[in-house]
């Protein structure tokens, strides 16, 4: 499950949207995040060899349950998007990865 925000889709017209809203329904969407020098072939990842800069922060936040031996984690995912949204800079994606989120 991917949460994505205005932020994110600054920039992008109504058409764009709906196509980035729709593929998440239906399949895995993937994207990058880099500023590249020039873009990788159709189906391909950006490498080292494009990739000019990094401009983003991820991290990964777990919520408490059987896949995490560490106990002082959120409760449940809601209470980990209320932190989340609760920061002076809140993340601008949030992945769901099945026992917790990537930002």
């Amino acid at each position: 499950m991917c949460y994505i925000t205005e932020e994110l889709l600054d920039g992008c017209n109504e058409a764009q949207v709906n196509i980035v809203m729709h593929l998440t329904k239906t399949r895995d969407v993937y994207f990058g995040l880099h500023l590249m020098d020039e873009l990788p072939p159709p189906g391909k990842r950006s490498s080292e060899k494009t990739i000019s800069c990094m401009s983003f922060i991820h991290e990964e936040y777990d919520v408490k349950g059987t896949a995490h031996k560490e106990q002082n984690l959120p409760e449940t995912l809601e209470e980990l998007l209320s932190f989340l949204h609760g920061l002076e800079c809140p993340p601008s994606i949030i992945v769901h990865s099945g026992n917790g989120v990537h930002t």
